[in-house]
């Protein structure tokens, strides 16, 4: 028996609006710049086994920025 978020990921992905995220809220261990902008483009990261998004850092902030 599939879980929600396989559902979930299974009826939403063939719309082709991106991947869709079971739990779009930033993990709270995350910079707080990050928490309050969310998702950007550049972001590289993966997707957790419970449909979130683990961010891992941004390819066009600067190496030094909070953010990564």
């Amino acid at each position: 028996c599939p879980s929600s978020y396989e559902v979930y990921v299974e009826k939403m992905f063939p719309l082709k609006h991106g991947y869709p995220l079971w739990l779009p809220q930033p993990d709270h261990n995350l910079p707080i710049e990050y928490r309050q902008n969310g998702v950007s483009i550049g972001d590289i990261g993966f997707i957790t086994s419970n449909g979130g998004f683990d961010y891992l850092f941004n390819i066009w902030s600067p190496a030094k920025s909070p953010m990564n």
